[in-house]
């Protein structure tokens, strides 16, 4: 089911433009939409200026630093990229800076967000999982990243989209280095839950476009070739020491994928990692 095009978009806003970021504000300015992104330091904003793209700085420390807060106002929709930073003690501020930024955007007249968030909210029940599931997750960054989607698809007077996105692969995130040389690993049959850079940026681009708010949508290659298959096969092809994998089994997740292509009628360009040549 494809669903019509809204009203045309002229500015969209992309909040932490990075590895995921850049390729979709080059997209955009090739359709003739204006773009202004924010990354949380000068450095990384000449960086993209460089590159053709309007940046300004903003920071979350959690309260929202920006200067150019008028800049942000004139965007028709906010894309959230932000990394959660669950891997550092500041992770668990991420909830809460989420829901300062919304604040600050909706106070600015945007009330349209797009938030990217992660597969990694599902438990590992060793089961499919899909948009239906009532997630109580199983990790401390999990929970992190559900009070987050939380926080902005809770508040009153947005219209707002959570996109959880299964594990990034493309250029500098090859799964050849993932494991390679890596020894005595478990899990050798369980599926892997990847998606392509370019994938990720074109369903980001179709939700702009097409803008099913209220819901949550899976972002997931619909393939699952096993860990094994997978990783051997990827640090071959690159030439690296491939991984080795014991007997022994440890829970997984299969991340269905599907619901995004049947409500608006996008279809995955890279369907399946085992095919991923670098």
């Amino acid at each position: 089911m494809s669903l019509q095009q809204p009203a045309l978009i002229h500015s969209v806003a992309i909040i932490g433009c990075g590895w995921l970021g850049i390729p979709l504000a080059r997209t955009l300015i090739s359709q003739g939409i204006d773009v202004v992104a924010t990354r949380s330091n000068l450095a990384n904003c000449s960086l993209l200026q460089n590159q053709g793209i309007n940046a300004i700085r903003l920071a979350l420390n959690p309260e929202v630093e920006c200067s150019q807060r008028e800049a942000l106002s004139k965007s028709s929709i906010a894309i959230i990229l932000l990394p959660p930073g669950t891997r550092k003690e500041s992770g668990h501020e991420f909830p809460e800076k989420i829901s300062n930024l919304v604040a600050v955007l909706k106070n600015l007249g945007l009330s349209r967000m797009i938030l990217a968030s992660s597969t990694s909210v599902y438990p590992s029940q060793n089961c499919e999982v899909d948009e239906t599931e009532v997630i109580v997750p199983d990790t401390e960054s999990g929970r992190i990243l559900l009070r987050a989607e939380e926080s902005m698809m809770q508040r009153t007077g947005l219209q707002a989209i959570v996109v959880r996105l299964a594990g990034l692969c493309g250029p500098g995130r090859e799964p050849g280095r993932f494991l390679a040389g890596k020894k005595d690993l478990a899990g050798a049959s369980n599926p892997v839950n990847l998606i392509h850079q370019n994938d990720a940026t074109d369903l980001l681009v179709r939700l702009i476009h097409h803008q099913p708010w209220g819901q949550r949508f899976n972002a997931c290659a619909p393939a699952h070739p096993s860990r094994s298959q997978l990783y051997t096969h990827a640090a071959r092809a690159m030439q690296l020491e491939p991984p080795g994998f014991n007997a022994k089994p440890s829970p997984f997740k299969q991340v269905n994928g599907d619901k995004v292509c049947k409500q608006t009628g996008f279809v995955y360009r890279h369907p399946n990692p085992i095919d991923w040549c670098w």
